[in-house]
């Protein structure tokens, strides 16, 4: 009677890991860094000239995958650290260049559409941002401030290979609409500012972990 319960556990325990191996939802976390670029629709204020530079950042969160045959649904959660550099050249010799790390944080629900094709995955689909939160580095002594207002709706699309529980994505995240922002620099009588339509994206590069 032992033997044929132990038997029946074992049989049972090895059903029970295949169907988990079979499962269409696969569910992991995943982590990587972030290139953020910004692009104004005019670049100057009244006395200064403006550019901006991508800087690196970061992104972590979770990922789960429904397998459809070839097809594939994949929501996410991600907390992404996104930073650039905006560079203010005085047009006048008594102004001095005002630099700023401009960092935009955001809590972000990508709901993706894709195929695999042999171990390459193919993906797109839209961003809900659920969270928004910015500050600004100053890298010298001339007031500088961002205001800003990210699309709550953005789009995403990219290109990932699986290798057993590993999976590697490489993904472009932009914008269907521009973003208004507000920057000012200087203070008090000398203070420039002016409003701006935005346009932000990133590149995002990331491992993930399937359990």
């Amino acid at each position: 009677m032992k033997k044929i319960i132990t038997i029946t556990m074992a049989v049972a325990l090895l059903s029970m890991s295949s169907a988990f191996a079979l499962s269409p939802i696969k569910m992991g976390i995943k982590a990587g860094i972030t290139a953020q670029t910004a692009n104004l629709n005019h670049s100057a204020l009244a006395d200064y000239s403006l550019s901006t530079k991508s800087r690196i950042g970061g992104q972590v969160g979770a990922f789960a995958r429904i397998n459809l045959l070839l097809f594939h649904i994949q929501p996410e959660l991600l907390y992404s650290m996104n930073r650039y550099e905006l560079t203010a050249t005085p047009n006048l010799m008594h102004s001095r260049q005002s630099t700023s790390i401009v960092k935009q944080n955001s809590l972000d629900v990508p709901v993706l559409l894709g195929f695999k094709f042999l171990f390459i995955r193919v993906n797109a689909g839209p961003v809900f941002n659920i969270m928004n939160e910015g500050s600004v580095k100053i890298k010298d002594d001339v007031q500088h401030s961002v205001d800003y207002f990210k699309s709550s709706v953005s789009y995403a699309f990219g290109v990932g290979v699986d290798l057993d529980k590993v999976s590697i994505d490489v993904r472009y995240n932009g914008q269907f609409k521009k973003s208004e922002q507000i920057i000012s620099i200087g203070e008090n009588s000398d203070r420039n500012s002016d409003s701006f339509d935005s346009s932000y994206g990133n590149w995002a590069f990331t491992v993930g972990y399937s359990f």
